[in-house]
């Protein structure tokens, strides 16, 4: 690695072992001169910033306002005064909007333009989510516990739990924090960031760094991002930062589409690198832009503190790679039910969860028809199903090398004991004669392949099972033309347009229709009349209770078993949570996947990126639509091309 690299050999043998070292070893990093190069970065002054952020101030409140009035036509509460560009002020005294394309506003015509409050602020954060983040710090008193997991591992073989102090507290809530930021008293154990280095990126002297947070302060950092993209981002069109990969995979579908949806689609591709795009911000430049987002959700000093906070804090660069020596024993604290005093998990780890685990066990098993599917979903919101959830955050991979490690078997003993337990299972089905087994003879010669599904699993479960098994197309449906349908059938049927164009049935081209099926089938629900402000695991999984009760209303028995998980959860009464709960009205439990190539959910009948001949829409199927019925259109692979 260290002598001059003069062929093409040696330059593939340094990116191999280069990649080698990023991927297993631990790299070396000039603390002192990585520092040097962040704070020389960070604080390097620059000007001109309140001029540019009063413009960016000002695009913002146009392209809100715009966006804003497109959707609800009507304007958002604003302020205005004498100032204000007379055009601007005659369309807000009027509740108008008649800006047109060849001559656009200005931004500079709402300079003079207060946003005022128009958006609520979401605080429905799942606080499980921290146990697994890897942004959390303790307190600003207790840093000098910080360390390298990983290393810690190598070093030890063990390491302790991560955020003991959200277990510990009575109570860990958004709206007290939201509260206590925006009243700008923040204590001083909050007001610390770590800054850790990105160990793998391979600059020995300017190492690139993320930084590490408190949990109040990871969750005012999580709860603001989320009402963002919720509230702000649906506002501004122009942009692709806050979508998952399933929304940009189907915008760039839908920007490759062959045919536009309307002649007002045009897209334009900018890409942009804002190099060191975090140590560059400045407070002046941001200012003015979360002032304005502060207004629309009633605030003071929650998004305009955003710049600020790293500038209150004590910032540690933290050498990752000296961790902290540990007891003789090597082990890490004692078990969780020691440390967990928090209110809302406590329930969860009482001595009396594993007695109803097994008594929810099985009373699920003796469902008759049963349904896993429900089963499984009862299942998840169980108090011991919430446990799973929680002692899951800290679990690593299953692996065969775990296995081996943790019983100390060897590891190929473990695999060839796999291997030879496949055999066995493999060579007990291979045994059995066909002949003797008449059941196999009847896959061969049912007209229907669910029926003998069921029989075949009953036979090897001895109990009948519902909602697994779904017919083949061809033995749901009948495929006709639309003047021979029965009057009685047409509230039930699915349409399909066919291009006339279509020549061959056999080498058939690319169409120009977009391939549809149907509507969304997943669980539509109406607002509860009254929203709860805090949303844990244990307050959500009850609201989710609430809601699968009404699928299940027509039986006493489920009715009951939903009951007895309710009370375990709390001691109110049934009709006082449903004020909490909204209300089921159409949908499955169960649905199907959205094609991805739609702005809103479907199937397609072939690839998602590819045009069809063939129309599909389930809009003609009226008799199941908006019934809190199971009822479900499944059509995976739609093989219309060959009933036609």
């Amino acid at each position: 690695m260290t002598r001059p690299v003069t062929t093409i050999s040696d330059v593939h043998l340094t990116l191999e072992i280069s990649g080698m070292w990023k991927c297993f070893g631990h790299p070396i990093i000039d603390m002192d001169k990585s520092v040097k190069s962040w704070i020389s970065k960070g604080s390097a002054l620059k000007e001109g910033l309140e001029k540019a952020g009063s413009r960016v101030e000002n695009m913002f409140k146009l392209v809100f306002c715009r966006n804003y009035y497109k959707e609800k036509r009507t304007w958002p509460p604003v302020e205005y005064n004498d100032t204000t560009s007379t055009r601007v002020a005659k369309n807000i005294s009027k509740d108008t909007w008649d800006e047109c394309a060849k001559f656009p506003w200005l931004s500079k015509e709402f300079a003079d333009i207060r946003l005022k409050q128009c958006l609520s602020f979401d605080m429905h954060i799942d606080i499980s989510d921290l146990l697994a983040d890897k942004s959390i710090i303790p307190c600003r008193s207790q840093w000098i516990h910080e360390y390298d997991k990983q290393v810690h591992r190598t070093m030890y073989g063990k390491f302790p739990s991560a955020v003991i102090s959200y277990l510990e507290a009575d109570e860990v809530s958004v709206e007290k924090i939201i509260k206590t930021i925006d009243s700008g008293f923040l204590p001083d154990e909050w007001k610390v960031i770590v800054a850790v280095a990105k160990e793998r990126e391979q600059k020995r002297d300017a190492a690139r760094w993320y930084a590490k947070m408190t949990p109040e302060m990871r969750l005012y950092q999580t709860s603001t991002e989320s009402n963002l993209a919720k509230e702000i981002f649906p506002y501004l069109p122009h942009q692709t930062m806050t979508l998952n990969e399933e929304q940009l995979l189907r915008l760039l579908l839908r920007m490759t589409s062959p045919k536009r949806t309307s002649c007002s689609d045009e897209f334009r591709y900018i890409v942009i690198d804002f190099a060191n795009w975090c140590t560059n911000h400045r407070h002046e430049l941001t200012a003015p832009t979360f002032r304005q987002i502060d207004n629309l959700f009633g605030f003071r000093n929650i998004y305009f503190f955003t710049q600020l906070f790293p500038i209150q804090s004590l910032l540690l660069f933290q050498d990752r790679f000296c961790p902290p020596e540990q007891g003789p024993d090597g082990l890490p604290m004692e078990g969780i039910q020691d440390v967990v005093r928090n209110k809302v998990v406590k329930a969860m780890f009482e001595a009396s969860v594993d007695d109803q685990k097994m008594k929810l066990i099985e009373t699920l098993s003796s469902m008759e028809p049963l349904n896993p599917r429900l089963a499984n979903e009862i299942y998840s919101l169980s108090n011991p199903g919430l446990q799973e959830k929680f002692v899951s955050k800290y679990a690593n991979t299953r692996s065969i090398q775990r296995m081996a490690c943790s019983t100390w078997v060897s590891e190929l003993e473990l695999l060839e004991w796999v291997k030879r337990t496949q055999l066995a299972v493999s060579e007990r089905y291979r045994c059995i004669d066909p002949k003797e087994n008449t059941s196999l003879e009847e896959v061969m010669t049912t007209p229907c392949t669910t029926v003998s599904s069921h029989k075949l699993r009953h036979q090897g479960w001895g109990r009948y099972l519902e909602g697994v098994t779904m017919p083949y197309q061809s033995e749901q449906s009948t495929v006709m033309r639309w003047e021979a349908v029965p009057e009685q059938w047409k509230e039930c049927t699915i349409l399909l347009h066919v291009d006339t164009t279509l020549t061959s049935l056999y080498r058939p081209p690319k169409g120009n229709r977009q391939p549809y099926f149907g509507s969304m089938t997943k669980m539509r629900a109406r607002k509860a009349p009254l929203q709860t402000l805090e949303v844990g695991s244990m307050v959500s999984s009850l609201k989710q209770t609430l809601e699968t009760m009404m699928w299940l209303k027509d039986s006493p028995d489920m009715v009951k078993l939903m009951n007895v998980l309710l009370k375990a959860k709390t001691h109110l009464d049934i009709l006082s949570l449903n004020k909490y709960a909204r209300q089921v009205y159409s949908g499955t439990i169960s649905h199907r996947l959205d094609a991805l190539s739609l702005r809103r959910g479907g199937m397609c009948n072939q690839t998602s990126n590819t045009p069809s001949h063939i129309k599909i829409t389930s809009d003609t199927a009226t008799r199941y639509a908006k019934q809190e019925r199971t009822t479900q259109f499944v059509f995976n692979l739609c093989s219309s091309m060959q009933y036609l």
